[in-house]
């Protein structure tokens, strides 16, 4: 009855799609000595709100029924009904955490697509955005991201109108179980959506399930490996998928895979210097080996009296057939330069600032830019940590010099050619 009551007056501030997606889920009861209580579904519910809200809710109750509010977490004893490894039950507050969107690093060139699925995740109903389909070739973070869409959209609409699965566990549920399944639910998030082309008839059940959904304005969210696919998708299906929103994620950059490396190491309390880190984040690209290879080194260095250095780390790595004796990588281009110029590498990744060391720098991160694609922070964070602006500069002068200086020009291209002559060796 306070509920009904209090919605009434919110009602003044707030439009029914707003309600619905913030206020209904909450638990509002009186309490026994007087006030109100306020009970969020969900642990990141009340982040997930904002302050603004939360202070609205306040005075309006206080204005409404002239008491105090108290708001506390919903202490949840059963197991989650969204499964963790898809399959298997899992504590709530466990996989939120390690699939959430403050979880999920990215950097420029995914904004678009964490900001889209930000947006599903948090109004999943009504939504405009059906089906929702994230594309992604290899470790990308799609499941990552599919989940955390799926967390967002249950701290909304609660755990259990919302289902996620994937393909093989929605072909367990036999002919017709996933419409039936769908009924039952207001937002459908399944992974691994390339393994549908196995199953014509499965196909048919989610283009019809995607034509109902479109019409209640329900979510309906699916990852695939890569683009769709050109081979074994019904046209019937994929006429639907293509009408619907596709994001594309890219592979996480350098400084992406850095900063996992970090904030792994950190949560296992293991110690690594910037060297260790660095070759951690160049040699792999799949997180969750990144995350394996990081616990195998944490076991190992707590049963060490001295410290884990670079040569144990590599033989780890080398145990699982994670680290690959490129020739060409940052390192043998700073080796290279180094050379030429005469000066150390360990100089050119220094914060040293002769005229010859300078540019010896300049010409180096201009060629891992050129020759390695590494982004502009994972350049710099190679070179001691130089920050975005000293790596464009220098990048952007280097190019600027080969076009206005025939020396400069006869430099780049004989360091070019040495560096690209080490990938034949």
């Amino acid at each position: 009855m306070i509920k009904e009551g209090l919605r009434s007056h919110l009602s003044a501030h707030c439009c029914e799609q707003e309600l619905r997606s913030w206020f209904d889920p909450l638990l509002v009861d009186s309490l026994p000595k007087g006030g109100v209580s306020v009970t969020f579904p969900h642990c990141l519910f009340s982040a997930w709100i904002g302050n603004d809200k939360l202070l609205l809710l306040e005075q309006t109750i206080q204005k409404a029924f002239g008491c105090k509010v108290i708001f506390r977490e919903r202490s949840r004893r059963r197991r989650a009904s969204i499964p963790g490894e898809l399959g298997e039950a899992a504590s709530p507050s466990a996989e939120s955490r390690r699939y959430s969107f403050e979880g999920f690093l990215y950097n420029r060139k995914n904004e678009f697509p964490v900001a889209m699925a930000r947006e599903l995740g948090a109004r999943p109903y009504p939504t405009a955005h059906t089906p929702f389909v994230i594309c992604g070739k290899g470790v990308c973070g799609k499941t990552h991201l599919l989940r955390a869409m799926a967390y967002s959209a249950g701290c909304v609409l609660g755990n259990e109108r919302i289902h996620l699965a994937d393909i093989a566990s929605l072909l367990s549920l036999g002919v017709g179980g996933l419409e039936k399944k769908s009924a039952a639910v207001d937002a459908l998030f399944i992974d691994d959506g390339q393994e549908i082309t196995k199953y014509a008839s499965l196909q048919h059940e989610l283009a019809r399930t995607i034509d109902k959904f479109c019409g209640e304005k329900k979510a309906l969210v699916l990852a695939f490996d890569d683009a769709l696919p050109h081979v074994g998708l019904h046209p019937k299906l994929r006429s639907r998928l293509e009408s619907g929103l596709i994001i594309s994620l890219k592979k996480p950059d350098l400084d992406i895979r850095l900063r996992f490396v970090r904030d792994e190491a950190l949560g296992k309390n293991l110690s690594l210097n910037r060297e260790q880190a660095l070759l951690l984040a160049l040699h792999i690209d799949d997180p969750r080996l990144l995350s394996g290879i990081l616990a195998k080194a944490a076991a190992y260095n707590a049963r060490r009296t001295s410290p884990l250095s670079s040569n144990d780390l590599e033989t780890l790595m080398e145990s699982v057939g994670a680290f690959k004796r490129s020739p060409l990588n940052a390192e043998a281009i700073v080796n290279a330069v180094a050379e030429r110029f005469g000066v150390s590498p360990k100089d050119i990744a220094g914060p040293e600032r002769g005229r010859d060391l300078v540019q010896a720098r300049q010409i180096s991160m201009y060629l891992c830019r050129e020759l390695l694609g590494l982004s502009f922070p994972a350049i710099g964070a190679v070179f001691g940590g130089k920050n975005h602006a000293t790596v464009v500069y220098a990048c952007k002068k280097i190019k600027e010099l080969q076009e206005s200086d025939s020396n400069m020009n006869k430099v780049v291209s004989s360091m070019r050619k040495k560096c690209l002559s080490l990938t034949t060796l």
